[in-house]
């Protein structure tokens, strides 16, 4: 339930940041966007590490922290190549944004079927 609001309210930022017509509307929406993810992450895995046998934990945790690694490396890129044209942070975000709900509808698509294939 935490992780759906969360994804909402990135969604919904990210969304906004797509649409901002001007720096400080797209400030604001990416420090709800950076707040909201600190609390998902967070949250995510938190659930990853009561969901998996204690065994497994450290690896579950590596996963789940790999993301967020990821989410940096890729950031990094895309910001540089959006700085150089006003219409570019617009593309950079909404692809952010539809990779971040790809993603998610993923992993709860996924998710009963690794709980089940973990306690095995």
């Amino acid at each position: 339930q935490r992780q759906r609001a969360t994804l909402a309210i990135i969604v919904a930022a990210s969304r906004a940041a797509s649409a901002a017509g001007g720096v400080v509307v797209l400030g604001v929406a990416r420090v709800v966007v950076w707040l909201a993810s600190g609390v998902g992450v967070a949250a995510a895995i938190t659930d990853t590490l009561e969901r998996v046998p204690v065994a497994r934990r450290g690896f579950a945790s590596a996963v789940a922290w790999s993301g967020a690694g990821v989410g940096l490396i890729v950031s990094a890129p895309a910001g540089a190549w959006s700085l150089g044209d006003p219409s570019r942070w617009r593309v950079a975000t909404v692809a952010g944004a539809l990779a971040a709900l790809v993603l998610a509808l993923l992993a709860t698509r996924l998710k009963p079927h690794v709980i089940v294939e973990q306690r095995r």
